[in-house]
């Protein structure tokens, strides 16, 4: 082959793999860009599902003033009742406690008590929506009022843990229906283990939670990546784990991993 030849071809071969080169940087350049966009995306969702959560949790936590109102002027009655009985007004105290049933004056079953008050008034919101469902509600254990997690992760984490329980349990016989609900700290890390009855139906596929059931998909469809987002968050973990009547979900938090 002549050296003219050769040179011909090293002037139309290097331009081309230059332009080459230049085409697969500007393609993953581009696809760079727009994973970049879609990740930046998808957190930014996430965030905003999680405050939603979060607030739709406080809104909720108000209406326990009522229940607080409730229970002082009932309160109140005990203490009128007590008055008529010790001055010996016995048809008095009848006639006041007829007027007190025909209102209808009755407190709710007591919830489980937490030290940390935001845990405590989750807990004690998903309780009665239990009682509401027929479902046995148990609690074990306790999480402490400083626990180096941000309330609105806890609201998230366990709001999501037990919404996914309930959720679980409406699909089988009220008879069959229960949530046991554990807390523990070891080793400086914040365990929560969560079993519910469930219907032979898998939950898992892949070790990960199958998209919701609800009609609400688009919705409720962030409750998986939003308590995993938790967990990343304090160096955690998250484990699913499913019979074909029962379904197990633990998670763990390294609380000092987020500050």
């Amino acid at each position: 082959m002549k050296t003219e030849d050769i040179q011909t071809r090293a002037d139309i071969v290097v331009p081309l793999m230059l332009v080459g080169f230049a085409v697969i940087a500007v393609v993953f350049f581009v696809f760079d860009a727009l994973e970049r966009r879609r990740l930046s995306r998808e957190l930014t969702e996430l965030t905003v599902q999680k405050q939603a959560q979060y607030e739709l949790f406080m809104a909720r936590l108000a209406g326990d003033e009522e229940t607080c109102r409730l229970r002082h002027d009932i309160n109140g009655h005990v203490a009128v009742l007590k008055m008529l009985l010790h001055d010996g007004e016995y048809e008095h105290a009848e006639n006041y406690l007829e007027e007190i049933s025909a209102n209808q004056i009755s407190l709710p079953p007591e919830p489980p008590r937490m030290e940390n008050a935001v845990a405590g008034a989750l807990i004690a919101d998903k309780y009665l929506l239990c009682q509401h469902e027929n479902i046995s509600f148990t609690a074990d254990g306790s999480i402490h009022r400083d626990t180096g997690i941000a309330d609105v992760d806890i609201v998230c984490l366990l709001s999501n843990l037990l919404d996914n329980a309930i959720e679980a349990c409406e699909k089988v016989e009220p008879e069959q229906r229960c949530i046991y609900l554990k807390l523990a700290v070891r080793a400086g890390c914040l365990f929560i283990r969560v079993e519910n009855s469930k219907s032979p139906a898998r939950a898992l596929k892949n070790g990960r939670l199958i998209e919701t059931t609800k009609a609400d998909s688009v919705r409720h469809g962030y409750g998986g990546r939003i308590m995993q987002q938790v967990v990343d968050r304090y160096d955690g973990a998250l484990d699913f784990s499913e019979t074909s009547d029962r379904f197990t979900a633990i998670a763990m938090l390294h609380p000092t991993a987020g500050m």
